[in-house]
């Protein structure tokens, strides 16, 4: 299932933002697994180095609702601030890279990072007034382009971000 398989990498990619993690990615213990809205919540244990969550809500095609993207909120133990990861399907033209616009507004650009056989990857470091945006909002909206260049619209549900942010 494409959900799965992107859920997978997803906390392989959160786990590889810090090199002691990411050795320790095989010794993740104690996971443990809630739904807030729509925003599912994993966390576990890791050796030494504290608690690892991560929030992610799979993005759905509007027009045949099967998933397309991921969003992911994770913050690594020990660093200051969380990190906010999309992975957008393959064949989206990357110059452009991603826009995140809450209930409307102006939109945050996000370039891609790199490209991999599951999507490309757009990261931030989330800032405060991003993060308080995405907690008074009510939903998201994601803009890419494909490589007709003809732009892409994804809805992100905000529904449950706070209570799940609130537990990273």
């Amino acid at each position: 299932m494409l959900s799965t398989r992107i859920c997978t990498m997803f906390i392989a990619m959160a786990l590889l933002t810090c090199p002691a993690v990411a050795q320790q990615q095989q010794q993740l213990t104690n996971i443990q697994t809630s739904q807030n809205g729509d925003w599912t919540m994993k966390c576990g244990d890791l050796p030494n180095s504290g608690r690892l969550c991560e929030m992610t809500q799979v993005i759905n095609n509007p027009r045949d609702g099967k998933p397309v993207m991921q969003a992911a909120v994770v913050k690594p133990p020990g660093e200051q601030g969380a990190l906010l990861r999309f992975i957008a399907p393959l064949g989206i033209w990357l110059r452009p890279g991603l826009s995140l616009s809450i209930d409307g507004a102006e939109g945050q650009n996000m370039d891609f990072a790199f490209c991999l056989r599951q999507g490309c990857i757009a990261q931030i470091r989330l800032s405060e007034g991003l993060v308080n945006s995405l907690k008074r909002g009510s939903a998201g909206t994601i803009t890419l382009q494909n490589i007709r260049r003809q732009k892409l619209d994804f809805k992100l549900s905000l529904s449950g971000f706070t209570a799940s942010f609130d537990l990273l």
